[in-house]
């Protein structure tokens, strides 16, 4: 029963945001299973974790039950979206296509416009579906004994966010003037505009990469070649790369019924972004479609979001290797590439570092009100440009899923050194580095991130690795 659930959930989620479905019927689905986690189903298993299994168990149930009572405000949500449309220099543009459109728009003015279309979308349309979640959630937690949001999401994902809050801290201290300096450099270079000047539009076309990378790839060529060169198949995995109006600006990946059925989807709009977003994609299907099909449901669905991400890092970053960037993209600039891609992600660690910073004292209870005025403060003092308050809700991720892309860099940075160490700066090349991952991938979810990090001769997460990469920067 929690297999055919979880099936059919997944199929809906990716029928709605690629775009082939302009409704969505989660509500009715949580309706058909919603038997699987009543209060008391939910109540028990979270009493019943003991292991890496029963947590799984437990967090299917527990965002079973968040998403069965919040399903007509997530429904109502997914169908806004599909339905806001902005109108721009005369133009109807679909909310889910602002954003690469911003990406690849040379004129700023333009890109203002696009942007405060989008701000608009939310403040009008989108934040009071937000706002009415946010406080559907904090209710519904408090009956499963837990004081706040953020209690329930560290317990049910095993994660004690509140300390790895003071982990990743020092990645601001010991990153600050490289960041501010480059990124200041790249913008009065790219646009004429100093980074205090600047927005949050002004950045995400600085550093989309445009003209650094083919415009528009093959995919799926590129898919099958990077993974070819490690011995891998793409058996059971669909690349869906169409263009669709309203498909999700954002690449995901479905596994409907890993490993047979793993969907992964990508909206091309060109440049770097579509090489790293596609690379990451890989990542997680190649987790999924790898796993073993005699694990139960609770393995192959669902479990350590860090770990999964770690892998679907472990890929993205290819495209940071220089061999790669010469050979498979043929950048006609290594150097200015590299400085881009290395801004981007510095950028990127940097902004999920603050919204942690944001997002563990926002669940903790303060009132909705003051969300805005605490995410804008929050984010400008990392990242030096103007935040936007409208974008405080939707720029949250479920249930802390922003600490455990932390600890996937964390973790990821970490792989990637042993990977060189045991099998060569071109690991990414080696078959034996490719049998070694599956190795891992075959165990699904019955293995969490500190399993697969100690399996590897790690004791605990450490930032250093992360800091140390973007030493680079300094060079460039």
């Amino acid at each position: 029963m929690i297999g055919e659930y979880l099936r059919e959930f997944t199929l809906e989620i990716y029928l709605v945001n690629s775009g082939l479905k302009q409704s969505s019927d989660l509500d009715s689905i949580m309706e058909k299973y919603s038997g699987l986690f009543d209060e008391r189903s939910v109540a028990d298993s979270l009493l019943n974790v003991r292991d890496v299994n029963s947590r799984n168990m437990a967090r299917i149930l527990f965002k079973g039950h968040m998403n069965y009572v919040a399903r007509h405000i997530v429904r109502e949500l997914h169908n806004v979206e599909l339905r806001t449309q902005a109108t721009v220099l005369g133009r109807r543009i679909p909310f889910r296509s602002i954003i690469p459109m911003i990406m690849s728009e040379n004129d700023r003015g333009v890109r203002n416009r696009l942007y405060e279309a989008r701000l608009e979308a939310l403040r009008n349309n989108i934040n009071p579906l937000l706002e009415e979640l946010w406080n559907r959630r904090a209710r519904t937690v408090r009956r499963f004994g837990f004081s706040n949001y953020l209690h329930a999401c560290s317990f049910v994902n095993g994660v004690d966010y509140s300390a790895l809050r003071h982990l990743v801290m020092p990645i601001l201290d010991s990153t600050d003037r490289t960041y501010y300096d480059k990124m200041d450099e790249l913008l009065i270079i790219r646009g004429g505009i100093s980074l205090q000047d600047a927005n949050r539009a002004d950045v995400m076309w600085a550093l989309s990469g445009a003209g650094l990378a083919p415009g528009k790839m093959d995919v799926v060529a590129l898919l099958e070649r990077i993974a070819g060169s490690m011995g891998l198949s793409l058996r059971g995995i669909t690349v869906d790369h169409e263009h669709r109006e309203g498909k999700t600006p954002r690449a995901f990946v479905a596994p409907v019924d890993p490993p047979d059925d793993v969907r992964l989807v990508v909206r091309p709009h060109g440049g770097l972004g579509d090489v790293t977003s596609a690379l990451h994609e890989l990542g997680h299907a190649l987790h999924y479609a790898h796993m073993d099909r005699g694990l139960p449901p609770q393995s192959r669905w669902v479990g350590d979001r860090g770990l999964t991400e770690a892998f679907a890092f472990l890929f993205e970053h290819v495209a940071l290797e220089p061999l790669f960037a010469e050979t498979v993209l043929k950048v006609r600039d290594l150097d200015e590439y590299l400085y881009v891609a290395y801004l981007a992600y510095l950028h990127l660690v940097r902004r999920y570092t603050a919204k942690l910073l944001y997002e563990v004292r926002a669940h903790k209870g303060i009132p909705i009100g003051a969300l805005g005025r605490l995410y804008r403060s929050t984010l400008e003092s990392a990242l030096y440009y103007s935040i936007a308050e409208e974008e405080a809700l939707a720029d949250v991720d479920e249930c802390l899923y922003t600490g455990d892309y932390l600890r996937a860099w964390i973790f990821e940075a970490m792989m990637r050194s042993f990977l060189r160490r045991r099998f060569g700066d071109d690991w990414f090349l080696n078959r034996e580095a490719g049998k070694f991952l599956v190795d891992i991938w075959r165990r699904g979810f019955s293995i969490d991130l500190d399993a697969a990090l100690r399996e590897m001769g790690f004791k605990s997460l450490d930032v250093t690795p992360l800091i140390e990469q973007f030493s680079i920067l300094a060079r460039l």
